[in-house]
């Protein structure tokens, strides 16, 4: 299932291996080019993985250098609302 595959990405931004937590940053990035209306479900995962109790400080480093690397749109209404989620 495509949700168990990409909460199993996200949850790579917590690895404490440095390279795999980078790796995974940049392969969402690179999913999010190629698949850019998949922008709301990445951000809703990543934010997930946020309100996490317990997190490290280098996962909530990983996770906010992701979100901070985003791009949106003002004219697209999609990304208003993801915008607005994160």
């Amino acid at each position: 299932n495509e949700q168990v595959l990409l909460a199993l990405l996200v949850n790579k931004l917590g690895d404490p291996e440095r390279k795999l937590a980078s790796k995974a940053a940049h392969c969402l990035a690179r999913l999010l080019q190629q698949h850019w209306l998949m922008k709301g479900v990445v951000v809703q995962e990543v934010g997930a993985m946020l309100s996490r109790a317990n997190l490290s400080p280098r996962t909530m480093y990983y996770a906010c250098t992701f979100l901070s690397q985003l791009r949106f749109d003002a004219d697209s209404e999609d990304d208003s609302v993801v915008a607005s989620n994160v």
